[in-house]
């Protein structure tokens, strides 16, 4: 899979498309679910302080 993505990659660069921009809104994909998935842990492990006392 990773290699499939480094050739998309290549390719692209070699076809003068750049990549800059798709770079950048993986990365606030990521950003974004890592939020989600923040709040959604802090609230898990709220609950199971909450059965724990």
């Amino acid at each position: 899979m990773a290699l499939k993505i480094g050739l998309a990659v290549v390719l692209t660069r070699v076809l003068g498309i750049e990549t800059s921009p798709f770079a950048a809104f993986i990365a606030g994909a990521g950003l974004a679910i890592g939020a989600a998935w923040l709040a959604l842990l802090s609230n898990f492990a709220a609950g199971g302080g909450l059965v724990v006392l």
